[in-house]
């Protein structure tokens, strides 16, 4: 199983991918889903809030989890979150949306 090769990667051990949703806390559900998700080989990857449910220690993993996934794949991902800090470390470019308006990234023209 793919997923398998990527479960250490999300700091999972290969059984939860097995496990049905009552049987894992949340934060092991995040990272399930990272884990899975290149099973498939998509093209594009679209995370809504993906570490809300995450400390700051298993945020840090899948942000490396996530940098692997990319490099090797060629993976691209929509990130959708309030969290400034994690955006900008995760994503090569950043669009903030405030008040309903899309505020263009620095260095580009609008």
């Amino acid at each position: 199983m793919r997923a398998a090769r990527w479960a250490p990667r999300a700091g999972l051990t290969a059984d939860l991918l097995h496990r049905h949703l009552h049987e894992v806390a949340e934060g092991q559900l995040q990272r399930t889903c990272l884990a899975r998700a290149p099973v498939c080989r998509p093209d594009h990857l679209v995370g809504d809030e993906p570490t809300s449910m995450l400390d700051v220690s298993p945020q840090l993993a899948l942000l490396h989890t996530n940098a692997e996934l990319q490099q090797e794949t060629g993976l691209a991902v929509l990130l959708n979150t309030d969290d400034q800090i994690l955006a900008d470390h995760w994503c090569g470019e950043v669009v903030r949306m405030r008040s309903a308006r899309i505020s263009s990234p620095p260095g580009t023209v609008s």
